[in-house]
């Protein structure tokens, strides 16, 4: 595996078709057999599109312009649904005609510069979406986000890493998802989408039927509606997870969740870096390596997040919307924690010239929380949410 700094181009490899033909990009991770045949897809459109002769009229018809994104910009909204629907069995492409033997076309999502409905303009909607429109009869395109439309500010464009949020949350209304928010209280009105809130540590959580965050330090997840703000229940309690789950069901586990099963690192992957799925939150992937002695340095990231050399992972990069928060364990030859390392300040985690005795160890990589939904007012999150794709990569 290659050095901790070499992590962002050993992520690209997955995407190099897809830096010369962006027509063949899919989000797929080369997991195990985390994807397999017969999967429904999501065609992402981001080149316009016109409703054309074929398509149905008797429903509500999505247009879009050209959006003009980059290649960059636009594996940026790929991953970002890759990363939110990484546990299910969904897929998305750039691609109108994936490879033989994928799975039903479930629908299209336009991502462009502006939108219409029916030939009306769009104005202060980020998004659309047909609800409960996934694999339907339709054949419309069924969710749609404009970049041009930014429901905080009349002045500034959405930023790609919110575009990617509203694809997520408008994929989630065709699966017949509504928004999550607050009730109402005897001093204060309902508020129809949630905000998130702060954590202890400043990072923020937001369910992704809620609104779009702001700033950076940002953890979009699905959500049961745990949270509360001073005092008020979310609107909605579905369990997203388990409707996800039930609908399009669970993509299967890719890596042991016990000493006993684990494979060795270098067995996996493609020599230079393991990718894996987080999938429930009872999930972890278990790695074995044998070590001469010596100082390791290994570390662990969201699928999709940028780094500079050597350092931790930054919150902010415009391509990293995971909510997958990450705890690495190093856990001795009988499956004790030796190390463990879940630091607040990063999504990632990350183990510096450990100075480490000679002996057969084992990496243990887990989705986890942070503080506590719990109180009048939250101030934290579970591992409830705590999902995604994840890259792992070290000296070993």
């Amino acid at each position: 595996m290659p050095a901790a700094s070499d992590i962002r181009a050993s992520h690209d490899q997955r995407f190099g078709t897809w830096i010369t033909n962006p027509d063949t990009l899919t989000t797929a991770r080369p997991s195990g057999n985390s994807i397999t045949a017969g999967i429904p897809w999501v065609h992402v459109d981001f080149d316009g599109h016109v409703t054309g002769p074929t398509e149905t009229t008797t429903v509500s018809r999505y247009q879009a312009t050209n959006s003009n994104y980059t290649l960059d910009q636009r594996r940026q909204v790929l991953e970002a649904l890759d990363s939110a629907y990484a546990p299910f069995n969904v897929r998305f492409t750039t691609d109108p005609n994936p490879f033989p033997g994928a799975g039903p076309y479930a629908g299209r999502l336009l991502v462009g510069g502006t939108m219409t409905r029916n030939g009306l303009g769009l104005f202060g909607v980020p998004g659309i979406a047909r609800s409960n429109s996934f694999r339907s009869a339709i054949s419309n395109p069924i969710a749609a986000v404009q970049w041009n439309t930014n429901p905080r500010s009349t002045n500034l464009p959405l930023t790609v890493s919110s575009v990617g949020f509203f694809a997520v949350h408008e994929i989630g209304h065709t699966l017949d998802f509504r928004h999550k928010g607050l009730l109402a209280s005897s001093t204060q009105a309902a508020e129809e989408y949630y905000d998130g809130h702060l954590t202890a540590a400043g990072n923020r959580w937001v369910p992704y039927m809620g609104k779009a965050p702001v700033g950076v330090n940002v953890f979009p997840q699905w959500s049961q509606g745990s949270y509360f703000r001073n005092g008020r229940p979310a609107s909605n309690s579905v369990d997203e997870v388990a409707a996800l789950t039930a609908r399009l069901g669970a993509r299967p586990d890719d890596f042991a969740d016990t000493i006993t099963g684990a494979l060795p690192t270098r067995s996996v992957g493609d020599g230079r870096f393991v990718s894996g799925t987080i999938g429930t939150r009872n999930d972890v992937d278990i790695f074995r390596f044998q070590w001469n002695g010596g100082p390791l340095s290994l570390r662990v990231d969201p699928a999709g997040a940028v780094m500079g050399a050597g350092t931790q992972i930054a919150f902010g990069a415009t391509d990293d919307v995971s909510g997958l928060n990450l705890q690495m364990d190093i856990l001795s030859s009988n499956g004790t924690v030796a190390f463990t390392s879940s630091p607040t300040n990063s999504k990632g985690a990350a183990f510096t010239d450990l100075n480490l005795s000679a002996g057969t160890y084992f990496v243990r990589v887990d989705g986890v929380g942070e503080g506590s939904f719990t109180g009048v007012n939250s101030t934290g999150f579970d591992d409830y949410g705590s999902l995604g794709g994840y890259t792992l990569s070290g000296l070993l």
